[in-house]
């Protein structure tokens, strides 16, 4: 079988859609990676552990690296390129036909690493710089809200993406308000607001409680969107 077209990559043929973000300017960047990585004979497994590798990376730079806008910038761009790999990963495998149960939950479960690992490496960047207390402790609780609403939200999303036959729709003010809260949980959105509020412990706190809770409310939104439709 030939590589298909790089223009069906670019206008996402294969993509499997997103927020906003993500959809605009994620997905076309990603194709063309994936259209590039079907090229050379790259799978989408070996392009999911990539992007976790880049991922880690990005945290081990928020956490080790020196104080100011290099480091940030650094990790915004290794967490950003970590975030192309992990949309491309899955239009190789739909170029390709080489899709799997297997490699749809290599790819959930690297999702969970870095949602889990992204705001403890910026954390324990602040323990290491010697962070007032009452600021670690607020840190501490924002990072954990963080995961556990998105965590939950990725879950959610995941269960009725496969169990759903078709995605529900929001009209009005309604889809106004889902379209913002998921443009702001999205992936690209948290890793510039992470890496951007890395040294003010104030904002980034607000930050990871703010994000942790749009998370839990989508996710809860989710749910009850498909359980009544089931009903």
């Amino acid at each position: 079988m030939g590589t298909p077209s790089l223009g069906r990559f670019w206008h996402r043929e294969y993509a499997a859609g997103g927020p906003p973000p993500t959809w605009v300017v994620a997905q076309p960047i990603a194709g063309v990676i994936a259209w590039a990585a079907v090229r050379v004979g790259v799978s989408a497994s070996q392009v999911t552990l990539a992007a976790l590798t880049l991922a880690l990376a990005g945290a081990g730079v928020l956490a080790l690296g020196e104080a100011g806008v290099v480091a940030q910038f650094i990790a915004w761009l290794l967490l950003t390129f970590a975030y192309l790999l992990d949309c491309a990963d899955g239009q190789v495998a739909r170029a390709t036909q080489t899709a799997s149960e297997r490699g749809g939950w290599l790819d959930v479960y690297c999702d969970y690493a870095v949602i889990g690992i992204v705001p403890f490496a910026v954390l324990w960047y602040h323990v290491e710089a010697g962070a007032d207390p009452k600021q670690i402790l607020l840190l501490i609780a924002g990072a954990l809200v963080m995961v556990v609403g998105r965590s939950q939200d990725l879950f959610t999303a995941s269960m009725f993406r496969k169990a759903a036959k078709e995605r529900f729709r929001t009209a009005g003010v309604l889809h106004l308000v889902r379209r913002s809260a998921v443009s702001l949980t999205d992936t690209l959105t948290v890793s510039l607001l992470v890496c951007v509020l890395r040294e003010n412990t104030t904002l980034l706190s607000v930050a990871l409680f703010g994000l942790g809770a749009l998370g839990m409310a989508h996710s809860a939104y989710i749910a009850m969107r498909r359980f009544d439709g089931a009903q």
